[in-house]
């Protein structure tokens, strides 16, 4: 799961590089986003505008 961050004070910026969220994909999305969150002291916005499917597990 290719992902793009950009941290500002308190901000995590996310862009998702990929074109889909499904099934296959979800279990890595899930993992690095946690990985990128851990803290849980920042904002986080999440950059979907290159996905062009996701799926119910997505």
């Amino acid at each position: 799961m290719q992902l793009q961050t950009q941290t500002r004070p308190k901000v995590l910026s996310v862009l998702v590089m990929e074109d889909r969220i499904d099934a296959a994909s979800a279990i890595q999305f899930k993992e690095r986003m946690r990985d990128l969150t851990q803290t849980g002291d920042q904002r986080v916005v999440l950059d979907l505008s290159r996905v062009l499917f996701l799926d119910s597990s997505g």
